[in-house]
């Protein structure tokens, strides 16, 4: 869907001057922070009305990833992923500004907003963006960041061909199932393009953080 962005009628106005003696410890989104619409580059972010530019380490509503090609594998190359792995609870937009089209991205719900998504997935701000479950709620698109029951760990086929949950799983842990026999459980559940695999813990535990490339490193159990 295409989205059409005109240009704001007022340029930025200067930010207030703080009194005497009063510092800001952290960035604040103000009107400083933001600019005029103009042609925009990858890494460029916009606030949350799409209708200016802003700085990408104060809050903000969207990240241009890429210039011409919105898909899933161009938007996990920007976040710092590997396409034929990660998953992602966020979801590429194009937009189009002054006739320009852009891809751009959202930070997911319970993900900072006030950082810069490129590069996310390889900062400890991760687990925020992939996609775990929480059976206790029957949610199936949780942020990884807060306590759950499992983890999406393939996206579905692009046939209804039959897939390998087991080696799925070992790609996505960066370590065999086996590894964690009587305290993870290897899954799949059936979407209208066919299974998707998702590992789950066992034994009343739950889960505090990504599962992703934990190789030898201890399950992240609460």
């Amino acid at each position: 869907m295409f989205l059409t962005i005109w240009p704001p009628g007022k340029g930025p106005t200067t930010a207030q001057t703080p009194p005497s003696g009063v510092t800001s410890t952290a960035p604040q989104q103000s009107e400083a922070s933001r600019a005029p619409l103009t042609a925009l580059e990858v890494g460029d972010c916009l606030d949350p009305g799409l209708t200016s530019m802003t700085r990408c380490d104060v809050e903000h509503g969207y990240e241009v990833f890429a210039l011409d090609d919105c898909d899933d594998s161009a938007l996990l190359t920007y976040l710092g992923g590997n396409p034929t792995v990660d998953i992602v609870r966020a979801t590429p937009r194009r937009v189009d500004v002054s006739g320009s089209a852009a891809c751009v991205v959202s930070p997911p719900a319970g993900a900072p907003d006030d950082l810069p998504a490129a590069g996310v997935l390889q900062g400890p701000d991760d687990d925020a963006w992939r996609s775990c479950i929480d059976d206790r709620t029957g949610q199936q698109d949780v942020s990884c960041a807060a306590p759950h029951t499992g983890e999406w760990v393939s996206t579905e086929p692009p046939t209804d061909d039959a897939v390998d949950c087991e080696e799925l799983a070992t790609r996505y842990l960066d370590a065999p199932p086996t590894r964690f026999t009587g305290r993870l459980q290897v899954g799949s559940s059936r979407g209208p393009a066919g299974p998707r695999c998702f590992v789950t813990v066992l034994g009343g535990d739950l889960l505090t953080g990504s599962l992703r490339d934990i190789g030898v490193s201890s399950l992240p159990t609460d």
